[in-house]
């Protein structure tokens, strides 16, 4: 339980990363 928890928790942390790294990789584009 603890284990499936820690792990949709570094799941989260990704995509938010993620979509962190492709909203500042639309604003370069935007001013390349």
């Amino acid at each position: 339980m603890i284990h499936e928890k820690y792990t949709s928790d570094t799941l989260r942390n990704l995509s938010k990363k993620f979509f962190y790294f492709l909203k500042i990789l639309k604003n370069v584009v935007k001013f390349a």
